[in-house]
């Protein structure tokens, strides 16, 4: 868990480094949190397939190749200007209320994927059978299914490393049970950006994205280790 708990830290670190290099003026919170989460996501799968590529695919190594560049970056950032803080709106009732209700979403979710009893086929066969022979073998390649099934011969698997990132420091799918709750909650991010770079109040930003997740097919996807939430994120 401390290799877990580092690494997150470590990606944190990189990501508000990188965002406050390439960021400007006016831009909402929400562009800021959207543009964080995609680089952290970018910044796993690009250290993770560089890893696997010469076999040395663990949760040492990755939190080394994380830790790393989040440090000269982070140097590199704080050594510029500090842009003027924006004067921002304040909260709403109504804004609280719908961030409290988005937040109580992720919650639910994440709790329902890591105490699920059932699993899907598509993920027991390779989303999540994938990973875990990557994390035995230390390097990427491609995995034949367990079943026979053809439609995993295509490696690497951007969200399947999103799964290895949960999974390695473990040795295990416990943690990878929270399916794509990342990925909703990047979605999410990305709903109330558009919303708000467009003008839009925050509550309207804020519903848009909450209705977005209470969509049946997306409820139902979100504690689920598959890849189809990550894909439309």
């Amino acid at each position: 868990m401390i290799w877990l708990a580092a690494s997150l830290v470590a990606l944190a670190v990189l990501a508000r480094a990188i965002d406050r290099l390439v960021a400007t003026p006016g831009e909402s919170r929400a562009a800021n949190a959207t543009r964080m989460l995609l680089l952290a996501f970018a910044a796993v799968v690009v250290v993770e397939t560089a890893l696997g590529a010469v076999g040395l695919l663990d949760a040492r190594a990755t939190l080394i190749a994380l830790a790393a560049p989040a440090i000269l970056v982070t140097v590199w950032a704080f050594r510029r200007p500090r842009q003027q803080p924006e004067i921002r709106e304040p909260f709403s009732a109504a804004d609280v209320g719908l961030t409290a209700a988005l937040l109580a979403a992720l919650a639910l979710r994440a709790w329902a994927g890591l105490h699920r009893t059932t699993f899907l086929y598509d993920a027991l066969s390779y989303h999540l059978h994938v990973p875990a022979t990557w994390m035995h073998d230390g390097r990427i390649g491609i995995v034949p299914a367990v079943f026979g099934d053809p439609s995993p011969a295509y490696a690497p698997a951007n969200v399947e490393l999103i799964f290895l990132f949960l999974m390695a420091p473990l040795r295990s799918d416990a943690l990878a049970g929270i399916g794509q709750v990342p990925f909703a909650a990047l979605a999410a991010a990305a709903i109330v950006a558009a919303v708000r770079e467009a003008g839009g109040r925050r509550a309207a930003a804020l519903g848009a994205a909450l209705a977005f997740l209470l969509i049946p097919e997306i409820w139902g996807q979100i504690p689920t280790a598959m890849t189809d939430l990550g894909l439309a994120a």
